[in-house]
């Protein structure tokens, strides 16, 4: 009786063992038929069904959870994928080796998502057509917040219809590399917007043969914060139409290099606010080509490129209704020579820091244009400049100016200051906050600049002295001694 039971016992172990095995095979091919997390989702569209297009992009990147998407895939479907996955030109919706596919409406999809919950576990997404996958719909934010994909690649990509790449991948912070593949048409785009803002770990942009800026307008933050991305190459790229040129690679800290077209035209961008602030390892900057005809704004747009050695400008670098250049090389600490000979400064009015804490600056070039005359604030200008060594001013006209706070402080080595006869401070007040930055006035103006003519450690290093002659820290441009 006891063996009996114990053979029984026995049985029901071993039958409930079956059982499980049984229970996990049935699992897993149930999840094999449904995309499991190491499938494949291949999506064959047809570019007259754009709804469904719609829809799915909706789906995948907007209201569900897409966290396990690691690759994303436009192109072509073969003639072999036609045949295996599309019957008598039905939808067929099938699990083969993992593989998703689906083609045709939306309610196929809709099926999908019932079978296989709200939150599917991908990990490839492929979108297929058997001709250009065409787009009429709005790019913005259509792959967006993407936390683990690494790759998205577009080929066979018509953007006909739509004008936008707003936000496309903004905050991608797990995607490295875009692939603009074969036959990508972008005539179509004006804003570029923010497209890869924040994508933290982008490392590679390729645009491809085909893909053309030549008519976007707006380039604002377009890589702002890709602090991974090394290289960008515009080499081949139209650029007409451009307006905007703000924070385009702000914050870019990895950048080394950055290539433009030579037949770039940009007499139309009027703004540059901190367009490479914070490219902490660009060495180098090629702005020869461009035109500046229209330009207003040049604050910051060099500024804590703390390796930049050398920058070039053209002789359409005029500037001539630039506002301001407040911060334009701050804090670029290995910068050694400027040339801003073309530069027309009759429209300025802000000048702020414009080279504070350039530490290796050696030498500035103003032409006879850089005149000044509606420039009210200079403070800190050239504050922290310890190698420059002499200054010409003389074409300056500084009637306009009220603040000129610590505009030479730290400059240890400069030995002249040349000015003509512009140089004007009467309205600058003696005294000011140099903690407030809204308070004009011309305290700290000379701190430390002991090689300067006239200078003396107990006298004042406020406006007093900013003048030539008798007792002053400045030199006329007409007592330069010849060399």
């Amino acid at each position: 009786m006891k063996q009996t039971y114990k053979n029984l016992k026995l049985l029901a172990v071993l039958g409930v063992f079956v059982i499980a095995i049984a229970t996990c095979a049935i699992a897993c091919v149930y999840c094999a038929l449904l995309g499991g997390i190491n499938s494949n989702f291949k999506i064959f569209y047809t570019p007259k069904n754009s709804a469904m297009y719609y829809e799915l992009m909706a789906y995948l990147y907007k209201e569900n959870d897409h966290s396990c998407v690691s690759s994303i895939t436009f192109d072509f479907y073969t003639d072999e994928e036609k045949e295996e996955y599309i019957v008598d030109g039905n939808n067929v919706i099938d699990g083969i080796q993992g593989t998703k596919v689906i083609w045709g409406e939306f309610n196929d999809i809709d099926m999908y998502r019932k079978a296989n919950g709200e939150r599917p576990e991908l990990e490839d997404v492929y979108l297929l057509s058997h001709s250009d996958i065409y787009t009429c719909l709005d790019m913005t934010s259509i792959f967006k917040d993407l936390t683990n994909c690494k790759t998205i690649t577009l080929n066979n990509f018509n953007t006909i219809g739509t004008n936008s790449f707003w936000c496309t991948f903004q905050n991608s912070t797990g995607l490295e590399k875009v692939t603009f593949g074969n036959n990508v048409h972008t005539q179509g785009i004006v804003h570029l917007y923010q497209t890869f803002q924040g994508c933290t770990n982008l490392r590679e942009v390729d645009f491809g043969k085909t893909v053309t800026f030549e008519n976007v307008t707006s380039f604002y933050e377009m890589f702002s914060g890709c602090t991974n991305l090394q290289e960008i190459d515009f080499s081949n790229r139209k650029i007409y139409s451009a307006t905007n040129f703000d924070r385009m690679f702000y914050q870019c800290s990895s950048l080394t290099n950055v290539n433009f077209c030579e037949d770039i035209n940009t007499s139309n961008v009027s703004t540059y606010v901190q367009m490479f602030e914070g490219c902490t390892n660009l060495q180098t900057i090629d702005f020869s080509h461009f035109r500046t005809d229209n330009a207003r704004n040049f604050s910051a747009a060099f500024a804590n490129c703390n390796n930049l050695r050398h920058i070039t400008f053209g002789e359409n670098f005029t500037c001539h209704n630039v506002t301001s250049m407040s911060n334009m090389f701050e804090f670029c600490s290995k910068l050694e020579n400027v040339d801003l000979f073309m530069v027309d400064g009759r429209q300025l009015q802000v000048t702020e820091r414009m080279f504070d804490g350039c530490l290796e600056l050696k030498s500035v070039t103003f032409g006879k244009d850089f005149t000044c005359e509606n420039v009210y604030d200079m403070e800190f200008m050239f504050n922290d400049c310890k190698a420059l060594i002499e200054l010409d001013l003389s074409m300056m006209n500084t009637r306009s100016a009220t603040d000129m706070k610590s505009m030479f402080r730290y400059c240890e080595k400069i030995k002249h200051i040349y000015v003509g006869d512009g140089w004007n401070v009467t309205n600058v007040p003696v005294g000011g906050d140099p903690n407030d930055l809204g308070s004009p006035g011309s305290v700290s103006m000379f701190d430390a600049c002991s090689n300067l003519p006239n200078w003396d450690e107990n006298k004042k290093t406020d406006k007093t002295f900013a003048h030539t002659g008798e007792g002053g820290y400045l030199t006329h441009i007409n007592d330069k001694e010849v060399s």
